[in-house]
């Protein structure tokens, strides 16, 4: 399975307009930032604003108080030690899948996967490539410098009394400020992550009941100096990057007003203000009334959730003043969101959208797939009360002293919803049956070409599945794929993507799905009908039907020049394929089509559930060479 470089299908005297469409839709003045980040960046304007300095030691020396929280006991008291204990080890897990051996304290600058050192210690982190096929996947030397092993150990610390996590916690802190003085090393490059190096920071502290330790103003300052210089960036992306940077700042900012006042002056005083803004700006632009994110992606709407949920909980410790209202409508718009999406019995949810691992605030046990502990805490905060009544699922609110509220608020749907801002579609029945469909907006950019994209559920398995994203960096062939039309459950013409790829992270001539109307009642269940046309003029409109224990898509295909191929793609497991589709144990598939000739083929392509980790499932593939041509697919349950 491929997909041919679209580019070779757009002409050269095209391009220019594709270019233009393409600034036009990303938004003049976000691409003006974006160009001027970079060329700050060439032209040493960062390494003057925000130069290389030394470390001065910050000596902390951490006495906690009693802090008043429900600590857990059994299986999750058992959990949170073990996990502080394999940090004591030198023994990490890499995006939640991967066991690492890397040293006690860490080696901050170490790709274990890789088994080599990033050559750019001690550089200014203006003067780093972001991708460096040399170098590796950033993302991997970035994962310790998260400090998510932080709230880690002040947890484990609090149910145990055992000093050595304290040890830890304060060594490995003053370990990597010495290792990476500001704004020397890789890092230092992404204000992301070093908001989310911050918070994790903070929030350690405030967990152990010591969140004015002073030392840390030195560590804080600079983290919110290094944010505060490149907001512009973080905009340009109308993604997380402008969410979580805003976190951090406001946290950041507020401390120092807080608790170092004596070093504070008005510009420090600033960050707080700076940060309060640009989090209430990035709300209200990136959520949608509806509760969709900018980003089409499950684990990054949690990276939001949880961003916001920490800030509103730093807030309120401080007795600051509320954010705006159309802060807390938004969020409380994704919460549903999120509690749409999610299987009650596992808290998983579909494989969508950009998946890299994301986990940044680890004040739970739980999967990595598990999307209930960022659902329960944020529920609690913006709709007033928990998403589920299993307070096995509250550990965070335990351990941040939230009080227990009563009732639930759970708006699981029974015969479906439209998201229409950001484009979801999702069609449920009493028989434990859920279909989510991608029906792109083409509002902000796509990272993934999934128009028209099915996911189903039966009984909270996951049958015909998202593929996941696998690396921003490595492993070209298995993230292409993945990201392209080819690592979805929809149809592809003439062995092309969706859109034209002109660039890592960025596609031209954004397809959009409509009509995004409502669900339709029928005799026997309830049905959605969108379309979309692509840039060459070929279009795909598409019918969904779910009944009591079937599912019924009709496939209408016009414009193609050669052919047209759908693909579902199979939950794992042993399928037979016979002359119309393929059948298992879970379900049975068969597809007509309205042209004589068409082939069907069981073949094999990628998921990954985790960063940096790839598998193989089967893929049904069927092909039509004649245009037009209907194709019938007939899902049915066991």
């Amino acid at each position: 399975m491929s997909v041919s470089n679209a580019n070779t299908a757009t002409p050269p005297w095209a391009r220019p307009l594709l270019y233009l469409r393409t600034v036009l839709r990303l938004g003049i003045a976000n691409v003006l930032r974006a160009v001027l980040y970079r060329a700050c960046k060439r032209a040493g304007i960062y390494r003057w604003t925000l130069p290389q300095r030394t470390a001065s030691p910050l000596q902390l020396t951490i006495r906690p108080i009693q802090v008043a929280v429900k600590r857990p006991s059994g299986s999750r008291k058992e959990s949170v030690q073990a996990e502080a204990d394999e940090l004591l080890h030198g023994e990490i897990r890499y995006f939640s899948a991967h066991r690492q051996q890397i040293g006690n304290p860490p080696d901050w600058f170490l790709n274990p996967f890789r088994k080599q050192r990033h050559p750019g210690s001690a550089l200014h982190w203006s003067r780093i490539a972001d991708f460096s096929p040399e170098d590796g996947d950033i993302k991997v030397v970035w994962e310790m410098s998260r400090f998510s092993w932080a709230p880690v150990f002040a947890r484990a610390y609090l149910v145990s009394g055992d000093a050595r996590y304290l040890t830890a916690l304060q060594l490995w802190v003053e370990d990597w400020w010495q290792k990476n003085p500001p704004n020397t090393g890789p890092n230092w490059m992404c204000a992301q992550e070093a908001s989310i190096r911050l918070i994790n920071t903070v929030v350690a502290f405030r967990l152990l009941g010591v969140p004015n330790t002073t030392e840390l103003a030195p560590f804080i300052e600079a983290h919110c100096e290094r944010i505060d210089r490149t907001t512009l960036y973080a905009l340009a992306q109308d993604n997380n990057h402008a969410t979580s940077e805003a976190a951090g700042l406001f946290v950041g900012g507020t401390w120092l007003a807080t608790y170092a006042k004596a070093r504070s002056s008005r510009h420090r005083e600033r960050f707080a203000k700076a940060g309060r803004n640009l989090l209430e700006r990035s709300v209200r632009r990136l959520v949608l009334p509806d509760g969709s994110f900018s980003q089409n992606s499950l684990t990054y709407h949690r990276v939001l959730l949880d961003s916001l949920s920490v800030v509103e909980l730093w807030r309120r410790s401080l007795s600051e003043e509320p954010f705006a209202e159309v802060f807390y409508e938004r969020a409380a718009a994704a919460v549903r969101w999120l509690q749409v999406m999610i299987e009650r019995s596992s808290g998983d949810g579909p494989n969508l959208g950009a998946n890299d691992g994301a986990l940044p605030y680890r004040i739970h046990d739980s999967a990595y797939r598990d999307f209930r502990p960022c659902l329960q805490l944020a529920s609690r905060l913006f709709l007033g009360s928990p998403a589920s009544e299993d307070d096995s699922r509250d550990e965070r609110a335990d351990f941040l002293g939230l009080s227990e509220e009563h009732g639930t608020n759970d708006s699981q749907v029974q015969t479906g919803r439209v998201f229409p801002g950001g484009g979801y579609v999702i069609l449920r029945n009493r028989n434990g049956a859920r279909v989510l469909l991608r029906a792109p907006t083409a509002r902000f950019r796509p990272s993934h070409a999934d128009a028209l994209h099915l996911d189903l559920w039966w009984n909270g398995i996951n049958i015909l599945r998202d593929g996941g994203t696998y690396s921003y960096a490595d492993g070209a062939a298995v993230a292409e794929e993945l990201a392209s039309v080819v690592g979805h459950n929809t149809v592809q013409f003439d062995n092309r993507d969706q859109m034209p790829k002109i660039g890592r992270f960025l596609y031209g001539d954004w397809v959009r799905v409509d009509p995004i109307n409502t669900i339709a009642a029928t005799v026997h269940g309830h049905s959605w009908t969108g379309a979309y046309a692509d840039a060459w003029g070929a279009r795909h409109e598409r019918t969904v039907t779910l009944e009591e224990n079937t599912i019924r898509v009709v496939d209408r295909l016009h414009g193609y020049k050669r052919k047209a191929t759908l693909r579902w793609r199979l939950i794992p497991a042993e399928w037979l394929q016979h002359d119309t589709g393929c059948s298992s144990g879970i379900a049975r598939i068969e597809v007509e089509s309205s042209t004589p000739q068409h082939r069907i083929s069981l073949g094999t392509g990628w998921e990954s559930q985790h960063y940096l980790e790839a598998r193989s499932i089967p893929v049904l593939q069927v092909e039509v060479d004649e245009a037009p041509a209907t194709l019938k697919t007939t899902i049915t349950l066991f």
